[in-house]
């Protein structure tokens, strides 16, 4: 069995889809908290930092419910517009032996997507997210 991540190594996310998630936490934060950008996004990487992961740090600090959160920092209208993917992953997939798992700290009905949108979804058995 292997398990694959999606971001930075299925696609290239640092490029384009990050950068929008990384905003649209921030205005998660300045929308849940009150507080302007500036703060909000220095929040959002010192959460980032001490967690792990933005959302670890909202959970811990706000009681924030991870569903509502995740659901509000991963919509995307132009995904087919962001997403990039080296050419050669469905073939290097495809010739993996065994069961071929994404695991992802995003939510699954993105991560679903965003694997048909790059060509992808077939080449996995399975999608599990958190």
């Amino acid at each position: 069995m292997y398990l694959l991540d999606l971001d930075n190594t299925l696609h290239h996310a640092s490029s384009h889809i990050l950068p929008e998630i990384n905003r649209q936490m921030t205005r998660y934060l300045q929308n849940a908290l009150g507080l302007p950008q500036e703060h909000a996004s220095q929040l959002r990487t010192h959460y980032w930092v001490q967690h792990g992961a933005t959302l670890l740090g909202m959970m811990t600090h706000h009681g924030t419910d991870p569903h509502h959160f995740l659901h509000h920092t991963h919509q995307f209208d132009n995904l087919q517009v962001l997403s990039h993917r080296p050419g050669h992953v469905p073939q290097r997939l495809r010739r993996l032996p065994g069961l071929r798992v994404l695991l992802t700290n995003a939510p699954k009905a993105y991560a679903t997507e965003l694997l048909k949108v790059l060509g992808l979804f077939s080449c996995v058995d399975a999608v599990v997210a958190i």
